[in-house]
């Protein structure tokens, strides 16, 4: 899956010369992807990381709430 995601090794060797001219990479091995400017990447990744934000939020106040209880002593000293 990772091969084929990758963008060719020329397009990304012209891309570093194009826009880092001080790093010499002619007997380096280059590969890479540019998908970063697509608008399809951008749609993904806020797809895959924003729900992570609100889940470990409800998480958060689950245990403050457990928490809470457990200190209130609404429970009795065996069920603790």
């Amino acid at each position: 899956m990772f091969i084929n995601s990758q963008s060719p090794t020329e397009h990304i060797r012209h891309y570093v010369v194009e826009h880092l001219p001080e790093i010499d990479i002619t007997n380096a091995v280059v590969s890479g992807n540019d998908g970063a400017r697509d608008p399809l990447t951008f749609v993904t990744l806020f797809c895959i990381c924003i729900p992570m934000f609100p889940i470990y939020i409800i998480v958060v106040v689950i245990r403050r709430r457990v928490y809470r209880n457990l200190e209130s002593g609404k429970f009795s000293k065996k069920s603790k």
